[in-house]
């Protein structure tokens, strides 16, 4: 019976041993996802922090197109009224030498 009991109980502990080893692999799996996915984690910040840059320099460029933009708009309003004036000055001349141009006739006759 003593026999019996001891071989029992060696067959329990090679058991537990079994137990024991496919626990510990578990853990080490475990610790090595851990880690796979802290290294992730911190690929993923990084990424995230450079986007979140690309972003903010986005903005700001967008901010000067603006900026560039509106004077270009202030730039394209001053040319239309440059070019307003220059029509006028245009009709005008043209009336002057019509005028003109009739002046010299009547003193030719």
């Amino acid at each position: 019976a003593a026999k019996r009991e001891a071989a029992a109980a060696r067959e329990q502990a090679g058991d537990a041993e079994h137990q024991i080893a496919l626990l510990t692999k578990k853990v080490s799996a475990f610790e090595e996802e851990t880690r796979r996915m802290a290294a992730a984690e911190d690929e993923l910040k990084k990424a995230l922090e450079a986007r979140e840059a690309d972003l903010r320099a986005a903005g700001e460029e967008a901010i000067v197109l603006r900026q560039q933009g509106s004077a270009a708009s202030e730039k394209e309003e001053e040319l239309q009224r440059v070019n307003e004036a220059n029509s006028t000055l245009q009709a005008e001349l043209d009336e002057l030498k019509s005028k003109q141009l009739k002046w010299k006739k009547s003193c030719r006759e």
